[in-house]
């Protein structure tokens, strides 16, 4: 933005010069307002990827999980399995 100088301009100029600003004006409040919602938008993929992170996460607590209490009772068995043929079952 230039310095403008109001004072050697005539009425006829200045108006002009008002019309000129009030359209600019009106050019950065829209690409202000595109921005902004630009932002918005990503912010609200950005919570998007946040609750599939979760999601996922949870997935993969309750597989290691379930992997804890398989490999648990796998060796219960094998211990059982090596208890009953030792004692001739």
């Amino acid at each position: 933005m230039t310095d403008i100088n109001f004072n050697e301009m005539t009425a006829s100029e200045i108006d002009e010069k008002i019309v000129e600003l009030e359209k600019e004006l009106r050019q950065a409040i829209v690409a202000h307002e595109t921005v902004e919602q630009s932002k918005l938008l990503l912010q609200r993929e950005i919570l998007t990827i946040q609750v599939k992170k979760k999601d996922f996460e949870m997935s993969l607590s309750k597989s290691a999980t379930n992997i804890r209490q398989l490999n648990v009772t796998l060796r219960i068995a094998r211990s059982k399995f090596w208890s009953a043929k030792n004692s001739g079952l």
